[in-house]
């Protein structure tokens, strides 16, 4: 009984596909005047997940050299749905987004000991 139990299991986990979740929202940035993690941030993409409360970010951060770092947070929106105010981890360092209602602002970016190191401008271009 045992036996027939495991197989019909291994069958089964064998057959099941792959199931990608699609994002409620993909959203890039231009960035403009950031100089962090040995070179300029030129843009942001990222892919946002609406909560019950929160926002969930996923995306990269990419350098003016082409390299890309993953980048992963948390935003909330401001009081009257005026902006958003996001903080995203990447590599060793934490960045800030502080966004209007059209999705610009600034965006900061902060060491491993929360020491401002440079911010920059941050630009919505688009979904």
């Amino acid at each position: 009984m045992k036996k027939g139990l495991v197989t019909a299991f291994c069958l089964f986990s064998l057959s099941s596909t792959t199931i990608w979740a699609q994002s409620d929202f993909y959203l890039e940035f231009d960035i403009y005047g950031l100089f962090a993690g040995g070179g300029q941030q030129v843009a942001l993409a990222v892919d946002m997940n609406i909560g019950d409360r929160y926002l969930a970010v996923n995306g990269a951060i990419t350098s003016d050299n082409g390299l890309s770092s993953p980048a992963t947070g948390t935003c909330f929106l401001t009081a009257n749905f005026s902006g958003a105010f996001c903080n995203l981890q990447i590599d060793q360092f934490s960045y800030t987004l502080d966004l209007d209602s059209n999705l610009n602002g600034t965006i900061t970016a902060k060491d491993a000991n929360g020491f401002e190191v440079d911010s920059g401008s941050i630009y919505y271009n688009g979904f």
